[in-house]
């Protein structure tokens, strides 16, 4: 993906976010912005094989997720994004899961913390928390695309 494509991708998943933030009003906007800048990080260095935003109960169970999975484009029309149907009240936590890449995995712990000082999230780490969704009703409701690269964005209810 070439850093042009990335960040056409990267304004449709933060347009989302920000659909998200306001409705369910559990984060800050301020929040939501960090975290966006902390998701582009990823993306950016080619650390990210999905993002997921998800809305949680107060036992940590998923109630609804976006999932964005990157890769190549399967459209040459690219939807809008939009048609986030989660209200204020709904759920208790707004949280967010990287899928992380090979590349990602692979760097030494030096090289990480050397990234993670570029975040401003300072929690990013390994999570409990299941990013598949299994038991939720999916369907795939949008797809972003720039060039040859493209995102799928999955919807869990």
């Amino acid at each position: 993906m070439t850093q042009s494509e990335l960040n056409q991708l990267y304004k449709s998943i933060a347009t989302d976010f920000k659909l998200a933030t306001r409705k369910t009003e559990l984060w800050e906007l301020n929040y939501c912005y960090d975290i966006l800048h902390d998701v582009k990080k990823f993306i950016l260095f080619d650390y990210a094989t999905a993002v997921s935003l998800m809305l949680l109960d107060n036992n940590q169970t998923t109630l609804k997720a976006k999932k964005y999975q990157l890769g190549t484009a399967v459209q040459q029309a690219s939807d809008r994004p939009g048609s986030i149907e989660w209200e204020d009240g709904e759920g208790n936590v707004l949280t967010v899961v990287v899928s992380n890449t090979d590349r990602y995995l692979n760097l030494s712990h030096e090289q990480k913390l050397a990234f993670y000082d570029e975040l401003r999230i300072p929690t990013w780490g390994p999570s409990s928390l299941d990013a598949n969704f299994y038991g939720l009703p999916s369907q795939t409701a949008k797809r972003y695309t720039s060039g040859n690269s493209g995102v799928v964005r999955t919807d869990f209810n």
